[in-house]
């Protein structure tokens, strides 16, 4: 049987985690309250130094690695030296990349939708 799983939230972590499940053959469904992914990533994710980094390699190590790989190739700008590792990429294309990404694993995404009254069945 099929594990059917409801993820509530559309940011990099909801996606990845979104990913995760559907990469472990579960039915997943992504709620999403916006009309668009990647939450404060639309405003963040411009820039990505030593502690986005290490963050990215830590989805990557937790099977989330697609995304990271998506938003990645909209990088414009890139150096790496020992003392400084700094990214730049156009965040406005985020939301989309990481929807590609999201909608080819089969998960369905809700946008503008909320989540309340959840009631967990049985104990997994």
């Amino acid at each position: 049987m099929t594990k059917k799983i409801v993820v509530v939230g559309g940011g990099f972590a909801g996606c990845s985690a979104a990913v995760s499940a559907a990469r472990a053959g579960a039915d997943v469904t992504l709620v999403e309250k916006t009309d668009t992914l990647t939450g404060m990533g639309q405003l963040a994710g411009s820039f990505k130094g030593d502690a986005a980094f290490a963050l990215h390699e830590e989805l990557k190590a937790m099977g989330a690695g697609d995304i990271p790989a998506a938003v990645d190739a909209e990088i414009i700008y890139g150096k790496v030296e020992p003392e400084c590792i700094v990214f730049l990429r156009d965040c406005r294309k985020a939301g989309k990349t990481v929807e590609k990404v999201v909608r080819e694993r089969g998960i369905r995404i809700i946008y503008r939708g909320l989540a309340s009254d959840v009631e967990m069945s049985g104990r997994e």
